[in-house]
């Protein structure tokens, strides 16, 4: 028995007096009420003479819920569904509701005072889809299962407490049947508000997080009144589903979504969240949002279909025929919640999803949870094996920002990055910085697997084929590809964007069916093309492109490669054309690379080098060098030792792209020991780009030390002689020096070189060290 008032202080009773069981068979009750006991707590309640009412709140099929997942997920049920019963009468009875008892059968009863009559049905059809709501937030995590709520209600006053048995008897009775009587009280305030255009999309734009670009928007529906019980999309939503009204409201949030996105820039693409049920409903498949994008300019290319992973989808047949067919048209879609929900990874790769959202609860404070990073870091690892973006929810911190972007998460939306508004918002450029700050500095720390790979724009390898438009007739591309044996395929174009693509072979397949010939050579282009071809913007990588080339349906493997730029159609790539050059690049980048680096070996720098001095051009020799780093090997281990190797090549290979000087090479002698040539510099742009590549050097290395070793300063190790010592910290030593081409040997210069480094190495801590011809200046930085 316990006694609640919510937003003061509990009210004391003496439970040792007054023990009068209620009679539990009278009613058909399956726990025992203390009677007497909640007739005196009622009357120590009452201030003076009023009509309360008595309220019976029970999780339906309760009992169900206990036998399937037994008594401790029953009892948690029962825990997290007394807290939201206190949490949402707190903000929304304020100080009106008394909970008097809980029935481990599932139930509770409560006392409400201060309301008439016609308040309390409007006000008690809130509270129970509100509770509902929020109870279910909590255990569709754990069981992947929703419950219902059923309310009930009687009045009592002052004067009756003795009838209290007869009012708790209503209060259930009322319970136990339909909540359609309280529906309908919010109904006309739900149809008011979809028929009179109260509703608002709001914007929330979704960044790359490599780069600050926006790649999409997601809708959010609004009310564009403040005050209001829907104001919530949870509430709106949920009570649209108990009344069956799911497909009309998504129908007007799809339409709204649409209508007012305004200009799209190229590439970008609207999330628009629909409901498993309405993508498989038969109304959804009659083209209506084909008609709605034709009218507003856009392609289903620019539409990403958002399936929550918190509905249950329970006919899985006519769910995946329903989004086959979406994709045939050249929709996107998008896995939301993950995390949070039904979808297991199974079920994900089977629906193939194109993006992969990962619910906020996993994002929460993932920059300190260790856990939730490990179990993001296997999502994203799941997620880039099925060819799937990510995109991570939910952002309101740096710390988690810069998290996710160190983990390499493709996308991510929040309240960090922008609140969503209409109309869409504009990215603040702070954030923009920031964002590729962490980006670049993320690119200098990789696993141990990381291989430098040919960086060539799959663009070099473009060419131009026979080209039509969607009005085209079958045989006009028939005509073309008989007059051109050269072409092999067709690529159709809507406005210089491609749509599709028609391969010589499965065109001729096609014709050469029975009836082929009759059926299709009049009929436009768009009846037999590929309307969900390759596309690929002109800068990826040739090595992606074709990882994604090979990944294509076994039929598809061999057909052509469409190339735009901006979106815009610019030649296409054959397969073979693609692989030939693949092979020469691989062999080209074998020959003389190392290993763990990828870069150039001592053949390359040498060749470099004579490259300058047989034009007799001046040029600047920089030798970097690991300091204290057996030391660090023999501590962390070898592997941890690449990833500092391997951080020292990618802070040169940045700082030589940004403060380079003319030609640029980056080469590894081997071990702890690179090279860097570059075209003649001012003595103080090469002091410049030597603190750069230093300072970034200090910042980045701290992450490869312990905590512990970071605090004290230094390594505890063994030298040679097996004594324990303090050791130094692995710093970072640069020898640079200028050489005017003809007047310096290879040998002068190595021995120069050779010379400057070990000076550097006497200096503690990292620096760097100039040679300006006869005298050297030394720049110290510990």
């Amino acid at each position: 028995m316990r006694l609640l008032k919510v937003n003061e202080s509990n009210i004391d009773y003496d439970f040792k007096n007054h023990m009068y069981p209620f009679n539990i068979n009278q009613f058909g009750f399956n726990d025992q009420i203390d009677l007497k006991k909640i007739e005196n707590l009622v009357s120590k309640i009452y201030k003076h003479d009023m009509v309360s009412h008595v309220l019976w709140i029970s999780i339906a099929d309760f009992q169900l819920f206990k036998e399937m997942y037994g008594s401790d997920m029953a009892d948690y049920i029962m825990t997290i569904s007394q807290q939201a019963i206190q949490k949402i009468a707190s903000e929304y009875l304020k100080n009106n509701l008394y909970l008097l008892e809980t029935f481990q059968s599932g139930e509770f009863l409560l006392l409400l005072n201060e309301f008439n009559q016609i308040d309390i049905i409007f006000k008690l059809a809130i509270l129970r889809l509100k509770i509902k709501i929020m109870i279910n937030r909590d255990i569709i995590k754990h069981i992947g299962n929703k419950c219902d709520i059923k309310i009930g209600h009687s009045t009592i006053s002052k004067d009756n407490i003795s009838l209290i048995d007869k009012a708790i008897y209503e209060a259930k009775l009322s319970a136990i049947s339909s909540s359609e009587q309280y529906q309908k009280y919010l109904i006309a305030d739900f149809s008011s508000l979809i028929t009179k255009e109260k509703l608002c999309p709001h914007y929330q734009p979704i960044l790359d997080l490599s780069n600050a670009n926006v790649i999409g928007w997601e809708s959010l529906i609004r009310c564009q009144h403040n005050n209001s019980h829907f104001d919530s999309p949870d509430f709106l939503f949920n009570f649209a589903e108990e009344i069956g009204s799911l497909f009309l409201l998504e129908e007007i949030c799809r339409h709204l979504a649409i209508k007012k996105i305004g200009i799209l820039e190229d590439n970008q693409k609207v999330f628009v969240n629909i409901h498993p049920k309405t993508l498989a409903d038969p109304k959804f498949k009659s083209g209506q949002t084909l008609e709605l994008l034709k009218q507003y300019g856009l392609y289903p290319r620019n539409i990403v279909f958002e399936i929550t992973e918190k509905h249950s989808i329970h006919d899985f047949k006519a769910f995946y025929t329903a989004l086959e067919h979406y994709r045939l048209q050249g929709y996107s879609v998008a896995i939301d919640d993950v995390g949070a929900g039904y979808s297991g990874l199974l079920s994900i790769a089977e629906t193939r999803p194109d993006f992969i959202k990962i619910d906020m609860s996993l994002i929460r404070n993932i920059d300190k949870d260790p856990i939730r990073r490990s179990l993001v870091e296997s999502i994203l690892s799941f997620a880039h094996k099925i060819d799937c973006k990510v995109i991570a929810e939910g952002i309101e911190t740096d710390g988690e920002l810069s998290s996710l972007i160190n983990l390499g998460i493709d996308y991510g939306q929040g309240f960090r990055i922008c609140r969503p508004s209409f109309p869409k918002p504009l990215i603040d450029d702070g954030l923009k910085e920031k964002i590729n700050i962490i980006s670049r500095e993320n690119l200098f720390i990789s696993k141990g697997d990381f291989k430098l790979k040919s960086s060539m724009p799959i663009e070099i390898l473009t060419e131009k084929v026979i080209t039509v438009n969607v009005t085209d007739r079958i045989k006009d591309v028939k005509n073309h590809l008989s007059k051109e044996v050269s072409f092999t395929g067709a690529v159709v174009l809507d406005d210089k964007r491609p749509v599709g693509l028609i391969m010589g072979y499965h065109l001729d397949r096609q014709l050469s069916t029975q009836y082929g010939v009759a059926l299709y050579i009049n009929r436009q282009v768009t009846q037999l093309m590929d309307s969900s071809p390759l596309i690929v913007e002109a800068d990826m990588p040739i090595e992606k492109v074709a990882k994604k080339a090979m990944e294509r349906e076994h039929y598809k493997v061999y057909d052509h490669i469409i190339v735009v730029k901006k979106g815009r159609y610019i030649g296409i790539v054959s397969v073979q054309n693609m692989l030939n050059t693949l092979a020469k690049l691989n062999i080209e980048m074998a020959k003389g690379t190392n290993p763990l680096t990828g870069l150039p070996g001592n053949l390359a720098i040498e060749q470099e080098i004579e490259m300058y001095m047989n034009a007799h051009k001046p040029f600047c020799l920089i030798y970097a060098d690991l300091d204290n780093f057996k030391i660090y090997n023999d501590v962390y281990g070898f592997k941890q030792g690449d990833k500092i190797i391997l951080l020292l090549s990618h802070i040169l290979i940045w700082a030589s792209k940004k403060y380079g000087y003319q030609r640029t090479f980056v080469g590894h002698l081997g071990g702890d020991d690179f090279i860097v040539v570059q075209g003649v510099q001012e003595s103080l742009q090469l002091e410049f780009f030597c603190k750069k590549v230093v300072d970034c050097f200090k910042r980045l290395v701290r992450r490869c030390f312990t905590c512990e070793d970071l605090k004290r300063g230094y390594i505890r190790a063994k030298d040679r002689d097996g004594i324990e010592k303090d050791m130094p910290l692995v710093s970072l030593s640069l020898a640079a020096l200028h050489c005017d081409g003809g007047h310096c040997s290879m040998a002068d210069l190595a021995k120069k070189s050779s010379e400057l480094k070990k000076y550097a190495k006497t200096i503690p801590g990292s620096c760097w060290v100039i040679d300006r011809r006869r005298n050297c200046s030394i720049k110290s930085n510990v």
